[in-house]
């Protein structure tokens, strides 16, 4: 019975007295709904007040009635009406949200959208405003900063829009990743397993990101094929599609194949994501708790794909210059600036969600207009974005892609100095290989390796089956050897073979040198490492002649060299990356600022 009240009631309320004058005549039923809904949620935990903390009692009371009246998974409301109802709460719940925003000067009034008050300008923009309920259609904006610098930089400003939300898992997919992949790329370049029914040579489409599972990032994922979603604003195709929000709608990839061979549909009409994010039971509450990794968000359809066919045909217009360049004499490489990074995309977003988040967008690095900063994640997303969403036809050098560029030795004898590229680690890994994938994705990545100086401890041969180990030489002090007090230097992230901790690997020198862990490759991954000149070895460089200058100045005497302005460059880079990757997993500050 209550259930059914509350239909009829928020219904009429927002179907006619809400209907653009809520502010002043609306006051009334707002009232009377908001006395109504202490009796409706008068049972619910108290936890639910900080659900929105900027509202009145009374009203927090009543968008606590509306949020649980929609996710209740018992109530079953009139079919013809469900879609017309979840669509008018979440505005309704926004005009609230907005309203209070202004009242408690967190909001300009003029450059607020209260939904049925809009201009044409603002309703052209659509309404955006921070939430902490995650429901199916919610948004997920990245937390400005540098978090996603280190790992998975594809989350750096990113916009997540969820399209399930259960008690048992919640799936969202990356709105502002464009590819230079088609579908045509899907195939020839990630493999002739991936099906792709329906989509032929003569009409590829563009593909975008949508995230790490089952996408164009973790290639052991693919093992069960791309999971596609495939998104639209078009209401006439509403009958064969799932509405997630009012005006948004997820429909099967090849029913919108069909739509399009059959001319009711263009391409272009729908935002085709390869791969999506998933959270399994309360991990995603959990980040959010957390404070620092998302900003929860609720949005129409206006601000999340309004500009739909404009983006599409913005990236098919980028990608076709791209390749009549190409065409040209001279080669270049597609940038990630061309391509679209979809930091303005971010940026607009966040900034809309009120004068607090437009603030700290504009105090946000590379946000002022300024010099950017070395290491900056802007910087570091778009080089993501150059290694993993742009396929090999696009690139300038054979690095980006991950083909090794020079033989490998097929053995090297224990005792071997190597020496770690100064450019190519700063996201992780030096490629976007299975192999490498491996090696790094699933544990710690790699710009420890940054600039490094390594140690060979056994024999390598190419067909060998067992781990090659390394003991970094130029890592930070972690620690004192008990017995004599001397130091214990960072030797590596791995214990020895069989063993859970990590031993301390001794050295003789002009003194004992003392490091604790190695690095440990399997055979493939070391000689792919080899042939991409992640690692090099130093010839003819003796360990006695590293050990006995500083850690700061083993890398150029096994040979190092930044022989460029842009090997520098690079070189900065890196210094950063690997100062972020010690801060976080040692807390400490190593290698030293100049």
């Amino acid at each position: 019975f209550a259930h059914n009240q509350s239909t009829c009631l928020l219904h009429s309320m927002e179907g006619r007295a809400c209907a653009g004058k809520l502010r002043r005549p609306g006051r009334l039923a707002l009232l009377a709904a908001a006395g109504w809904s202490l009796v409706f949620v008068k049972n619910f935990n108290a936890a639910w007040t900080w659900l929105y903390p900027g509202c009145s009692t009374s009203r927090r009371r009543l968008l606590r009635g509306i949020a649980c009246h929609a996710e209740d998974e018992d109530f079953k409301p009139l079919e013809a009406s469900t879609n017309s109802m979840l669509a008018d709460w979440r505005e309704f719940r926004a005009r609230l949200v907005k309203e209070e925003s202004i009242a408690a000067g967190r909001a300009d009034p003029d450059d607020i959208q209260i939904p049925g008050e809009e201009s044409s300008d603002e309703r052209a923009r659509g309404w955006v405003h921070p939430t902490a309920l995650i429901e199916t259609g919610s948004l997920l904006l990245s937390a400005p900063g540098d978090q996603s610098a280190i790992n998975q930089q594809y989350f750096h400003k990113a916009i997540i829009f969820i399209v399930e939300h259960t008690k048992e898992f919640t799936r969202g997919v990356i709105l502002n990743r464009p590819t230079a992949f088609n579908t045509t790329d899907l195939e020839s370049v990630l493999g002739s397993s991936i099906s792709i029914d329906l989509l032929n040579t003569s009409d590829a489409w563009n593909v975008w990101c949508g995230g790490e599972c089952q996408g164009l990032i973790r290639q052991s994922d693919r093992s069960n094929g791309l999971a596609y979603t495939c998104l639209h604003t078009v209401q006439r195709f509403a009958a064969s599609s799932k509405e997630i929000i009012k005006g948004v709608f997820m429909i099967d990839l090849t029913d919108a194949k069909k739509l399009v061979m059959a001319g009711e549909a263009d391409k272009d009409d729908f935002l085709l994501l390869v791969g999506y994010t998933g959270w399994k039971p309360n991990q995603l509450q959990e980040e959010l708790d957390r404070g620092d990794t998302w900003t929860l968000a609720a949005a129409d359809r206006q601000a999340l794909l309004g500009r739909l066919r404009e983006a599409q045909a913005a990236l098919t217009r980028n990608l076709h210059t791209a390749v009549q360049r190409q065409q040209g004499t001279a080669s270049q490489a597609l940038s990630a600036r061309e391509l679209g990074d979809g930091i303005e995309e971010w940026r607009t977003l966040y900034a809309a969600l009120g004068l607090n988040f437009s603030v700290v967008v504009e105090e946000a690095p590379g946000e002022s207009g300024d010099e950017i900063e070395i290491g900056d994640a802007d910087h570091l997303l778009r080089r993501w974005i150059e290694r993993s969403l742009i396929p090999p036809r696009h690139h300038a050098d054979d690095t980006v892609t991950g083909h090794p560029s020079t033989p490998a030795p097929e053995s090297l004898q224990v005792g071997t100095i190597l020496r770690g590229s100064a450019t190519l680690w700063m996201l992780g890994r030096p490629a976007e290989t299975l192999s490498l994938e491996k090696a790094f994705g699933n544990g710690l990545p790699g710009q420890y390796l940054h600039k490094s100086v390594l140690l060979l401890a056994g024999n390598y041969t190419v067909s060998q089956n067992h781990p090659v180990m390394l003991v970094l030489l130029n890592g930070p002090q972690v620690g004192h050897f008990e017995s004599d007090q001397t130091p214990v230097f960072f030797g590596g992230p791995r214990g020895l073979p069989g063993r859970k901790e990590r031993g301390v690997f001794e050295l003789q020198g002009e003194s004992v040198y003392r490091f604790q862990g190695l690095i440990t490759f399997e055979p493939q991954q070391f000689t792919e490492l080899l042939g991409l000149r992640a690692l090099e070895v130093s010839e003819n460089v003796k360990l006695a002649d590293v050990l006995k200058v500083p850690a700061s100045e083993r890398w150029p005497v096994a040979g190092g060299e930044l022989r460029t302005l842009r090997e520098a460059a690079e070189s900065n880079i890196g210094d950063v990356q690997q100062r972020r990757w010690y801060n976080s997993f040692f807390s400490i500050e190593f290698p030293p600022k100049d």
